[in-house]
């Protein structure tokens, strides 16, 4: 009986080392957050019960304090890591040129905007806004969002995620925001173009361009062909039957620099 005690014990050790390390696994990834100094402790000579002794609160280079420190103080663990925002998270974006691309469609903005505000230590909103929108190749021609200014495509609200691609890469990925969550399947942005009404739909994805480990007020994001999800679809009339809708697919190669109302860090989990 005492050896069956014995072995049922190893193998729950077992399991909780196998779940410990199924845990952190699932853990990894790219967050956006602050590294907060946290409050002294105790009467006389301070301690301080942080995770992380340096600025950036990274594990490396004996960043990371002991459990005797983190339990009853140390010196140096002045640190913690808090995911999210910790206030309301707004910024404002601005790029310059925007291509958008079909099979029969090449679309210039001279210059792009955006607004949005983080919502998570993964999650942010954001709607994009093209200004001067023309088509070099179609006597310049014109393109606009039906009720909007002229020349100029407005965005519907997209809920992005930040997550960590192939090559370990931040990525950030936009869908139609609706009842909270993402949802590709919803149009988020619709034009005028070629006497044509243009309908996008699917993500739209590209790498964050915010310098890792580093607080900061700055950020930003490139859309391009080959970084990202660019899984877009332009739906529009059959130019002979009205009441039939063609598909193609859709590139836009944009970017953007955020600054925020505060600063936060991008960091690997």
């Amino acid at each position: 009986m005492e050896r069956r005690i014995r072995i049922v014990g190893l193998c729950l050790i077992a399991v909780f080392a196998l779940s410990a390390v199924v845990a952190t696994t699932a853990q990894a990834g790219v967050e956006l957050g602050k590294c907060n100094k946290v409050g002294a402790t105790g009467k006389g000579k301070q301690k301080f019960k942080g995770r992380y002794k340096n600025k950036i609160c990274s594990a490396a280079e004996g960043g990371e304090a002991t459990p005797e420190e983190i339990g009853i103080g140390g010196e140096t663990n002045k640190y913690n890591w808090v995911p999210g925002t910790g206030g309301n998270g707004t910024f404002t974006g601005k790029g310059k040129e925007v291509k958008i691309t079909t099979g029969q469609l090449n679309l210039v903005c001279k210059t792009s905007s955006s607004t949005g505000a983080i919502r998570g230590a993964e999650t942010l909103e954001i709607t994009f806004k093209f200004n001067k929108c023309q088509q070099p190749t179609n006597e310049k021609k014109e393109c606009k969002t039906h009720g909007k200014e002229k020349e100029e495509i407005v965005s519907d609200k997209l809920l992005g995620k930040l997550s960590e691609g192939p090559s370990k890469e931040p990525l950030m990925t936009f869908a139609h925001l609706k009842s909270g969550a993402a949802n590709p399947e919803e149009p988020w942005m619709e034009f005028e173009c070629i006497e044509k009404k243009f309908t996008v739909t699917q993500s739209l994805g590209g790498e964050s361009t915010q310098e890792p480990n580093k607080m900061t007020k700055k950020g930003g994001i490139e859309f391009n062909e080959v970084t990202g999800e660019q899984g877009l679809i332009a739906e529009f009339p059959n130019a002979f039957n009205s009441e039939e809708i063609e598909k193609e697919n859709l590139t836009a190669i944009f970017s953007q620099v955020f600054k925020y109302e505060a600063s936060y860090e991008q960091r690997t989990t």
